[in-house]
């Protein structure tokens, strides 16, 4: 599978004039990381897994055992060539986080756990200087590792939506980021993967059983339950709520298409920063937020 190029970006327009804070426990300076190759993603999951501790990554210990299955998964996808092989794994992964055990599918589901289990966010972050850059890291990461000439255009397999959110645990601050699923692309695949998410949700108590296969949204586009890329993070949320203080939690949800080229070896354009790469939390989202007791206006849209 060919590597896409390295692309000299100037991410300083991120940020109105403050420096990106570094990610991974301290360990990775973002602004390098945006010009990493496939390779370069791919030894990094690899340097986590040999150095998990809290002099190395800081890992959360409950993730660690599910450290190696997850970045040997990864690698088989990067490696199988095919659009459904390359985004879908042939069955679901059992990973931890703390100590719940979860199922994940995809890739963006494995690229989003490694960023939501590694180190907890630096003290001074904020949106401008860690919260949307590690974000649009975290999309430009499963951009890489899914992008190759036999997927052209590559958006026709992105998530439509990712969505990260930050939460405090004790004094330290940490982030969940996750995505909806494929795209246009692969729409069975799809399809059956919302329908578990969706079971996750009822099984967690989020959502009751007498909505399922229910949905808030108005028509034209009245998607269910486990469709939103809010569903993962909040999920890994509410299996800790006792440990988080749920009215600091905020985030946000961006669409990747704004920032990822719509062809293979076009131009990244995260360092565009601006309102539309928003979106607003949807009904079902405003009703996941208050059965978390989250405050609705930390989740509205930066309007920059």
């Amino acid at each position: 599978m060919e590597s896409p190029p390295v692309v000299d970006i100037d991410v300083d327009s991120f940020i109105n004039g403050q420096p990106l804070l570094p990610a991974f426990n301290g360990k990775v300076d973002m602004t390098a990381a945006f010009k990493w190759s496939r390779y370069n993603i791919l030894e990094f999951f690899d340097k986590i897994t040999a150095q998990p501790g809290p002099r190395g990554y800081d890992v959360e210990a409950g993730a660690q055992k599910s450290l190696d299955a997850v970045v040997t998964a990864i690698h088989t996808l990067v490696n199988s060539g095919t659009p459904q092989t390359s985004i879908f794994l042939p069955k679901q992964l059992d990973v931890w986080y703390y100590n719940t055990k979860f199922r994940i599918e995809t890739i963006f589901e494995l690229v989003g756990w490694i960023f939501s289990v590694t180190g907890f966010s630096p003290s001074n972050a904020n949106r401008n200087n860690y919260y949307y850059p590690i974000a649009a890291l975290y999309c430009v990461f499963w951009r890489r590792l899914t992008e190759n000439s036999a997927i052209d255009p590559p958006i026709k397999h992105d998530p439509n939506v990712a969505q990260i959110t930050w939460f405090k645990v004790g004094s330290n601050w940490r982030i969940c980021v996750s995505s909806t699923l494929d795209g246009i692309g692969l729409k069975p695949y799809k399809d059956a993967a919302q329908l578990r998410r969706q079971d996750v949700l009822i099984a967690s108590g989020l959502l009751p059983k007498t909505m399922k296969n229910t949905s808030l949204v108005p028509t034209p586009n009245p998607q269910m339950f486990g469709h939103c890329a809010e569903t993962i993070p909040w999920l890994y949320i509410n299996s800790i709520l006792k440990s988080v203080s749920a009215a600091s939690a905020e985030g946000f949800a961006l669409q990747p298409k704004l920032i990822l080229p719509d062809k293979y070896k076009g131009a990244y354009e995260y360092a565009r920063l601006d309102y539309r790469v928003f979106r607003p939390p949807c009904e079902n989202c405003a009703y996941l937020l208050s059965k978390l007791g989250f405050k609705a206006q930390n989740f509205e849209p930066p309007t920059y």
